[in-house]
């Protein structure tokens, strides 16, 4: 979602877009971790929403950055070869979407 941020942020999106992101991801994120057996508190609290609000809007977020640079026209590759960190939100996408198709799956399988 930081990434998605950083997006629109380059593209030149205020923070009108930015909220709406934010209440998406919020939505979609409590939505595959309640799926996953996540209690739905934790998403509301300090480690979801926090954690959430303040990846997708602090300007040290480095997933940000990342989404910022490619909003602007940036490529992945490039980008990230010259961070000095890691930002993690780039693998970590690859396996949010895995474990998505693994649960929309499982819950296909059980019906």
């Amino acid at each position: 979602m930081a990434i998605a941020a950083g997006i629109v942020a380059g593209l030149g999106f205020g923070s009108n877009s930015i909220a709406a992101l934010i209440t998406r991801g919020l939505a979609e994120t409590t939505r595959l971790a309640v799926q996953a057996g996540a209690r739905i508190e934790t998403l509301m609290g300090l480690a979801g929403l926090g954690d959430l609000v303040l990846t997708c809007t602090g300007g040290l977020s480095r997933n940000r950055f990342i989404g910022h640079e490619l909003g602007r026209g940036r490529q992945l590759n490039d980008i990230v070869a010259g961070l000095n960190e890691v930002a993690e939100g780039v693998k970590t996408t690859k396996a949010v979407r895995s474990l998505a198709a693994r649960l929309k799956r499982r819950d296909a399988h059980h019906r």
